[in-house]
């Protein structure tokens, strides 16, 4: 079940019962009231057992999916007598489950009716309102991010006042900021006949070829699945069980079935069916992914390996060789072969791996979350190699948990790929390649850390790239967001200012003060520390202007006083600019400046005869310069 697990709660000792002895089935040994019990709060200690379950689970990387309700059998009536103490047992159940949000990621609503099947029930019978109380007091109690699933698309109907009929379907998919984003389905009736034992009956409900689009076009983060109907397996037949149908397969892909309780048990009637049915060609369906190897195997083994997500690496790309201070880069192909998605957050780690054993583990931002089902997703990302890194062979593994490494040993749930060559190592991590460090140390990277060198807008040929990817990998520069660099956007004075601190190490500001009254931004401290070190001056005596387009004639001078700050030789460096055209504008504080930094070959002409000097300076120029001013002073 890929991790989930879907654990019953029984609130009986917290319910007298009521008189509702209505409706079918009716038990008529006890048709109606607990006894020995009463309506009362759950009591603190059945809260904190509640709560050291869930602790549990979430150290063990377990993700859960609970159900709680007042009988565990088929009697009728069990639940309390008012539905405000329904409500009450809600709120104090959900305040635990928000403790354990990235554990628990939904929640079967169940609680009325035998079994929590939210049936034959007084707060089912009596009337939409009751059960429209009982899913709002889940929604609006629990985190946002916690969905909760019914046992009927009749539930959302009625929590919606209306029919889901053609107009709604019209309306897929919901937008994030409706309540009907977060409802899903359990389904304790699966496999049983045609409609699942009534689950999808149509009228005002969700006949099965509607249901399998709502599940489809729903959240991709809600689970289905529940349990296989009790009956036999003649009586499955005779009702039109879907398992011998050729699109079945497409339907546990539509539905995104992620859970089965009794799937595993060969002995269970629909289990006997499921052996029977072989996958092959005929279940293919459009968009289906690569399931070659497949092709054979009894549907109760293909199931059971494709419940929920299933990660399958088709490619993988890796840095042969890289020099210290450089960035090793990975990119590859991932397919999501399962019949859903991952539902709940992981961490993910890069181990490194080298010839003396020890373990290095950087976190990176790759999220799993995004590979969804029927889809091959790329992944691209690169990590700094620092300067002092030891030469040698390493091998490289990428880790998803719940919990980081450092945090959760060997003992949190992993995610390994399905690849039939093995690719996971004892940290329960993938193996993605196997690169080697050079002894020739070429940068001044700090640790090892992710990096963003490889931006969408950034081509191969473009005459800055070697450069960017440079100071990218030292840390210095970033992107500006959603995979781009802006290589030809206009590079601001904060952010070369920024730069400057960023390589000093980020010197403590709290003692220092400016005349400066526009810098209260996320650039405060770079230009206190400049300021206060003589490197930059304000463009009045109380603007800094931070957000002031950076001119190349600036720039140059910002870059002079950092070197003459750092203890470097600039004054007896002097370049001859006279052969630039326009050297006799550059402005009278900036030109010894700009002798330096023509001499010392950071800023050259934009033309073979103009410099430029009031010309923006560009986000490329400034990674290129800044590039250059490193390597000649390392």
């Amino acid at each position: 079940t890929n991790g989930i697990v879907t654990p019953k709660f029984d609130l009986g000792q917290f319910s007298g019962g009521n008189d509702y002895s209505q409706g079918s089935p009716v038990n008529s040994e006890n048709p109606g009231k607990y006894t020995g019990y009463e309506d009362k709060p759950i009591s603190e200690e059945a809260l904190a057992q509640l709560d050291a379950c869930f602790a549990a689970a979430e150290k063990q990387g377990i993700q859960m999916i609970p159900r709680f309700a007042y009988t565990w059998s088929d009697c009728i009536g069990c639940e309390p007598a008012t539905i405000e103490m329904i409500e009450l047992h809600i709120k104090q159940i959900s305040e635990v489950i928000n403790k354990y949000k990235d554990t628990v990621i939904s929640v079967e609503c169940g609680i009325i009716g035998p079994w929590g099947e939210m049936h034959s029930s007084k707060y089912q019978h009596g009337g939409s309102e009751s059960a429209n109380r009982i899913i709002g007091a889940y929604l609006n109690n629990l985190d946002p991010t916690v969905t909760v699933q019914v046992r009927t698309a009749g539930y959302i109907t009625q929590y919606l006042g209306r029919t889901l009929d053609v107009r709604f379907m019209k309306d897929l998919p919901i937008k994030s900021d409706d309540p009907r984003y977060r409802l899903g389905m359990y389904n304790d009736g699966y496999l049983g006949t045609w409609s699942d034992y009534g689950t999808w009956p149509g009228g005002v409900n969700l006949t099965r070829a509607q249901a399998k689009i709502f599940l489809s076009e729903q959240n991709k983060r809600i689970p289905y699945g529940g349990e296989m109907a009790y009956c036999t397996l003649e009586f499955a037949k005779e009702n039109g069980t879907p398992i011998y149908q050729d699109n079945f397969i497409e339907e546990l892909y539509m539905t995104h079935l992620s859970y089965l309780d009794n799937i595993a048990n060969k002995n269970h009637s629909i289990t006997q069916g499921l052996l029977e049915v072989t996958f092959e060609d005929r279940h293919d369906f459009e968009g289906m992914p690569n399931l070659l190897e497949y092709y054979g195997t009894d549907l109760q083994k293909f199931m059971l390996d494709h419940m929920g997500y299933r990660f399958v690496m088709r490619s993988a790309q890796i840095t042969d060789t890289v020099d210290p201070g450089k960035a090793v880069k990975f990119r590859g192909t991932v397919e999501n072969t399962g019949f859903g998605n991952l539902l709940a957050g992981m961490v993910a780690e890069v181990i490194l791996v080298g010839e003396d054993g020890e373990p290095i583990v950087i976190p990176v931002d790759v999220d799993p979350q995004k590979w969804y089902t029927c889809e091959i997703t790329d992944y691209n990302f690169a990590i700094s190699i620092p300067a002092d890194a030891a030469a040698g062979e390493y091998n490289a593994f990428i880790r998803f948990s719940s919990l980081p490494l450092a945090e959760s040993a060997k003992t949190a749930r992993t995610i390994r790929f399905a690849n039939k060559q093995p690719v996971a190592n004892d940290y329960g991590a993938n193996y993605i390649g196997t690169f080697n460090i050079t002894g020739n140390a070429t940068g001044v990277a700090d640790g090892y850390k992710q990096v963003y060198v490889d931006f969408t807008d950034v081509k191969s040929d473009h005459w800055g790239k070697g450069f960017i990817e440079d100071i990218c990998t030292l840390g210095l520069m970033g992107g500006v967001g959603n995979g781009k660099f802006n290589p030809e956007g206009i590079a601001t004075r904060a952010q070369f200012v920024t730069v400057l601190y960023n390589m000093e190490g980020k010197p403590a500001v709290d003692e220092v003060s400016t005349p400066l009254t526009d810098i209260d931004g996320w650039y405060n401290a770079a230009i206190k520390w400049a300021y206060s070190e003589g490197i930059v001056n304000g463009v009045s005596a109380t603007k800094f202007d931070p957000n002031g387009q950076l001119t190349r004639e600036t720039f140059a001078t910002m870059l002079y006083r950092y070197a003459k700050f750092k203890g470097i030789d600039v004054e007896s460096v002097k370049g001859d600019i006279s052969a630039y055209k326009d050297a006799g504008i550059v402005s009278s504080w900036a030109l010894e400046p700009m002798l330096w930094a023509n001499a010392k070959a950071y800023i050259g002409g934009m033309t073979a005869d103009t410099l430029v000097p009031q010309g923006k300076a560009t986000r490329a120029q400034m990674a290129t310069i800044m590039t250059r001013y490193l390597s000649d002073n390392k």
